[in-house]
């Protein structure tokens, strides 16, 4: 295999290797706050370590820094072999790297991890910071839980096993060699630390949202009473989304609902198959993937955001709706419990009864829809990615522990 060299002329500013060398089909939160952060960022000299696949998504949201590419597949295949050849590629790449630059793993997944666990060992002096966005479920549970009644559509205990085995070996040449852990959740550490890994060195940092962006957006032309926005995927739990949706409108006539997002192909496809055997062609519209500017549109136009996700570390477009004056009916999962304190609804997990009647009562009483959309505006206020991106400056340059 081909070894790739970055050994570019030595910049004014500190390097900063951000590994994005997991990306697969779809925008998972931790890459969304990969990109926006190191858009931002003022102190380093920045070099993304992605995929084909990664840097389009890179350049699709604007980040523009020099990059490498470890793999030029247009779509997955085998996951197992992407990532090893991916991993292998990145291992192999020779860097000119000295003290106070940084290795910055966007995820906790293999490809991000080895290869900077494999750089740190030989550039002792850099400084290695690791994000880890969701700890992975148990895989005998899923994303639902057996306690749920919820049903997948694409339920694979062995793909659950492969990303929780894989997540536990990440997690220990982290707890070895990691200066830094940047964790989304007071959860997410508590695991960590469960782990064996130093409670001194893990950060509880915030996601953000684009704040300038959504005050330039205008609402789009079609109305909407009802938006889900995310990948579709067993974790967001779509499923319940169309029991939820077909209770309302049986009570609310010609009620429309817009669906952001796109998954994999089979899940793509069973949606649309599912929509039709409920009949609720004319209630949805299923609009796939679109631009920020598009998307936050669309929620603009929208009286209420449903997030029936059964598991969460944040929940990213939660802020986003926020951020568009949308209040959100979701299910009551504890880490959205401190990370939202008000702006929303929650509903028992599972509960698709009680959903459809928090939705109903939002969408039938303008005084309590204000008074969340609110809630909400004021809550998003504090999140601009460029906040976030400041601190998060801050925090890799403090004193190690």
């Amino acid at each position: 295999m081909e070894v790739v060299s970055l050994t570019m002329h030595r910049p004014s500013k500190p390097k900063l290797v951000g590994y994005m060398n997991a990306f697969s089909e779809g925008m998972s939160g931790g890459d969304l706050r990969f990109i926006e952060v190191m858009k931002r960022l003022n102190t380093y000299y920045v070099t993304v370590i992605t995929s084909f696949m990664g840097w389009k998504a890179c350049e699709e949201r604007g980040l523009a820094v020099n990059h490498a590419l470890t793999s030029s597949e247009r779509s997955f295949k085998s996951l197992i072999l992407t990532y090893f050849r991916r991993t292998v590629m990145a291992s192999t790449m020779q860097m000119d790297l000295t003290a106070g630059d940084v290795l910055y793993s966007s995820s906790d997944f293999l490809p991000d991890v080895f290869p900077a666990y494999v750089l740190k060992g030989k550039k002792r002096s850099t400084r290695w910071v690791v994000l880890l966005h969701l700890v992975a479920p148990d895989p005998f549970r899923g994303y639902e839980g057996r306690q749920s009644g919820g049903k997948s559509w694409s339920r694979s205990v062995l793909r659950d096993m492969l990303f929780k085995l894989g997540q536990l070996g990440a997690i220990r040449l982290i707890r070895s060699s990691a200066d830094l852990i940047l964790v989304v959740n007071p959860d997410i550490r508590d695991y960590l630390i469960s782990k064996g890994v130093d409670g001194r060195k893990i950060i509880v940092v915030r996601n953000g949202t684009d704040l300038d962006l959504v005050r330039k957006v205008r609402p789009g032309n079609a109305a909407f009473d009802a938006v889900y926005v995310g990948r579709l995927h067993a974790q967001k739990g779509i499923p319940d989304l169309l029991r939820i949706r077909r209770s309302v409108c049986e009570k609310r006539k010609g009620s429309k609902l817009a669906v952001v997002g796109r998954g994999s192909a089979l899940f793509e496809r069973r949606l649309t198959e599912d929509i039709v055997k409920s009949g609720l062609e004319e209630n949805i519209k299923v609009m796939g993937h679109l631009a920020d500017e598009e998307k936050l549109g669309v929620l603009k136009s929208s009286r209420v955001l449903l997030f029936p996700s059964y598991y969460e570390s944040f929940g990213i477009v939660i802020l986003e709706s926020m951020a568009c004056g949308v209040p959100v009916v979701c299910y009551d999962l504890p880490p959205l419990r401190g990370l939202f304190p008000k702006g929303l609804v929650r509903v028992p997990v599972g509960d698709m009864d009680r959903f459809a009647e928090e939705t109903m009562k939002i969408l039938g009483d303008d005084s309590l829809r204000e008074k969340l959309s609110h809630e909400g505006s004021e809550f998003a206020e504090a999140c601009d990615w460029g906040l976030i991106a400041e601190k998060e400056e801050e925090i890799i340059g403090r004193p190690l522990p």
